[in-house]
This record gives structure tokens, sequence and C-alpha cells, in this order.
């Protein structure tokens, strides 16, 4: 690696860690209590030791790491976030974070669970890129790091608030279920991420990204992919007041098992960054289509070129 670009990069990881470090939370954001911060992870942490390889993960980004995040990371820094404190972090995951918990059909608290911890970890995402962004500007370092308004912290905050209130209240028969499978194998990548969905499976709009109307909120999809010790569980599901969605499961239903497995798969690498892969096939992700399907992310492309059958599918691997 060249000299210069070895300085861009280690330039590029001190904004984003001054980034994290300065986002102003002083209080846990669901208690309210100004108390000690902990370190939260998006994905458990049990399901991420289990395709780890001597405590070290490849995230996504490992296609593409031009964004300055580390592409490789122990177990301890995957994927985390500092927004609520240690007595919320117990308090509010108990059932989804159980040992196997979605080794069986998923329960309206563990639903509730984990649509919460994702807005939480979305939400600490847009305070860490507003901030990266106000860094990069005041100290006028050229900035390709564009922050679509649309995204705003608002919509992650409703869509955090609106969880919790569903946990507290032990509230049912709040989210629709559009897929769940436990696979017979431990494959070798771990999600937990709520997915704001542009195209269905028949490249129809769900949500327009490029919308920049501050009336229009997005409406997201929440996914779970969880290696066990020798299963792999799947999980699909979203608000029922989130109708924007319901044309979209109509048309995944409309798939064969082994379409929406492919599209589950597709959707991952198509829509997320946050996610975690096993070193075990590391040389998987260095396919042409992968790296295709990431530099398509960014673009402002009505369609995908990038189709879910021309990428690996880690769904179907099996270590």
């Amino acid at each position: 690696m060249e000299k210069v670009e070895i300085e861009s990069q280690k330039l590029t990881n001190d904004v984003y860690k001054a980034g994290r470090q300065n986002i102003g939370i002083k209080k846990c954001f669901l208690c309210g209590k100004a108390t000690s911060i902990c370190n939260s992870h998006s994905i458990p942490r049990s399901i991420l030791k289990n395709i780890a390889v001597e405590g070290m993960l490849l995230s996504g980004l490992y296609i593409d790491d031009h964004y300055g995040y580390k592409s490789k990371s122990g177990i301890l820094n995957t994927w985390t976030f500092q927004i609520i404190c240690r007595e919320c972090d117990s308090k509010y995951f108990r059932h989804y974070e159980r040992e196997k918990a979605l080794l069986l059909s998923p329960t309206e608290p563990i639903l509730s669970e984990i649509a919460l911890k994702n807005g939480l970890f979305m939400l600490h995402k847009r305070l860490c890129d507003n901030s990266v962004q106000k860094i990069l500007l005041s100290n006028h370092i050229d900035n390709s790091y564009d922050i679509s308004p649309l995204f705003d912290k608002d919509d992650f905050s409703y869509v955090t608030r609106r969880a919790r209130r569903y946990c507290d209240q032990q509230l049912t028969e709040k989210h629709q279920v559009v897929f769940y499978d436990v696979l017979s194998w431990k494959a070798p990548i771990a999600v937990q991420s709520a997915i704001t969905i542009h195209h269905n499976v028949y490249d129809g709009i769900v949500n327009d990204t490029f919308e920049y109307s501050t009336l229009v909120r997005m409406q997201p999809i929440h996914l779970c992919v969880f290696p066990y010790a020798t299963r792999t569980a799947i999980l699909m599901f979203y608000d029922r007041w989130d109708s924007k969605n319901v044309a979209f499961e109509k048309q995944f239903l409309s798939l064969s098992h082994a379409k929406q497995i492919e599209w589950i798969n597709y959707i991952i690498f198509k829509s997320i960054e946050h996610f975690a892969i096993s070193p075990l096939v590391k040389e998987c992700l260095d396919n042409e289509y992968l790296k295709r399907l990431f530099l398509e992310r960014a673009s402002d492309k009505d369609k995908d070129c990038v189709r879910p059958n021309q990428i690996p599918n880690f769904l179907l691997m099996k270590i």
C-alpha cells in the first residue's frame, strides 16, 4: 500500500473514531439516567462466538473497505454501540438473547426486543454519521461522505420509542413475521439489522430513499440470521403499522422457499453493512459480483444490475 494511501486511511480512521467519541450521549436513551453507558452489541455476542475464528470476525466491509471501518475485528468490538446503560441492556433484551432463543418460533416479546435493539443501533449510527460529517466540514476535508437528510435520526428515534413501548407494555400482535426458518446447519454469517428496502423482489419501489421530503418516514423490515452450534435461525418481520411492507410481503411469499433464501442473502449484501462473517469463508468475499453489488449500493440507479443468483449464497454454506 502506498504511503499516501496509508496516511489517508489513518486520517479516515481517526475521524471516525473522533466521531464516535463526540456524539454527545451523556445519559441512557431508555431510562434517562445520567449513568455510565455500556458497550452493547447489535448482534448478540453469543451468536458472534459461534462463527469466530480465534476470537476474530470479518465484517461486510471487507468486500469494500474504503469506508474507513476496520474490516476485521474481535468479538468484543464487532458492531457495537454506546447509547444505553448496562441495566437497560440487561433488562430489555433478556428474551431474545437467551441461548437458542430463535430455535423456537419467535414470541412477541422477542420481536419487540429485536426491533428495539435495531432502532437503538441505527440511532447511534446516525448520531455518529452526523458527528463525522461535522468534523469533516469543520476541518475542510474533502467530503464524499454524503448523508441523505431523509435518514434523519428522528426516523430511528421513532422506531426505537415505538418498540420500547411494546416492550414496556408487553403488547401483542404488533408485528408481522414474513419469514422464519431454522436451517439444519451452521451458516458462516451473523446478521441483526433493520433494513430500509428500496426495491421489492420485482424492482418496484417500497421506500423511496431518494425522496427528501421530511413528511416521508422510512418503514424498515427487521432481519436476523443467527448461527447456533449446529443450526441457523433466519427471521424477517416488520411492524404491522408499516403498511409499505405489506405489498413487499405478498411478493416475497410468492417466491419458492429456495428463492426466498436467495433473496434474503442478496438483501443482506445489498442493504446492510453491519453483519459478521466467519474468516473460514474469507475467499468467498472476493467474488466479483459482490464487489459490484457494494459499488451499486452507493449509486442512484433505479434498478439493480447485480441479481440475487449471481452472488455466493452464504446462507447455504456450512461450517
